[in-house]
């Protein structure tokens, strides 16, 4: 199995609309699928996100303000860690 590697750096989303213009890029280069993007979406808050994943279109780990929060499968599903 792949080890993790950061998909998108921290990065402080004040707004949903500025967390989903940085989630854009990612959907645009195949990195993540649309619902994996309203998934990601859905977690909103004013924080700073992170994501990790092994391969394009699989598992992204989802961190909210360094610490591990959310996982979200191929399949969109949200799990809390």
């Amino acid at each position: 199995m792949p080890s993790k590697s950061p998909l998108m750096p921290p990065i402080y989303c004040p707004t949903r609309d500025y967390l989903e213009s940085a989630l854009a890029i990612y959907e645009v280069r195949g990195l993540l699928t649309h619902n994996q993007t309203i998934a990601i979406l859905a977690t909103w808050r004013p924080a700073t996100f992170a994501l990790e994943q092994r391969t394009p279109k699989s598992t992204v780990y989802l961190s909210i303000d360094g610490a591990p929060t959310y996982i979200v499968n191929n399949r969109s599903k949200v799990s809390i860690l």
